[in-house]
């Protein structure tokens, strides 16, 4: 996933567009999610450029292929599955990173 087209005016939408891009091979509920939350951030923008309308457009269209393509999975069919999905994982790496707080292992990588 290539987001390097990003407005500077958006760019605070970066880490969630990292994070999916992260995760797309390996978990496309997160991916559908992130992509999802820096959307719904973008679009509350007020001023709305060309450039922004144009890369929200592309994200849209993002979104809703990763529907289609994983129309079988319930936790981006429905989000009421898939809001605690995404909750249950924060846990799960929120955890992983306290015991590597715990062992001393400060490497970069949770």
């Amino acid at each position: 996933m290539n987001f390097s087209n990003v407005p500077k005016e958006l760019s605070h939408l970066n880490v969630f567009l990292r994070c999916a891009s992260d995760h797309s091979a390996k978990d496309p509920t997160i991916t559908y999610y992130c992509l999802l939350h820096a959307f719904q951030k973008g679009l509350s923008m007020i001023q709305k450029s060309p450039p922004i309308k144009a890369f929200l457009t592309t994200l849209m269209d993002k979104l809703e292929e990763l529907k289609r393509s994983n129309s079988n999975c319930e936790e981006i069919a429905n989000e009421t599955v898939g809001i605690p999905y995404v909750e249950q994982y924060a846990l799960k790496l929120f955890d992983a990173a306290y015991q590597r707080d715990i062992n001393s292992d400060f490497g970069p990588y949770v």
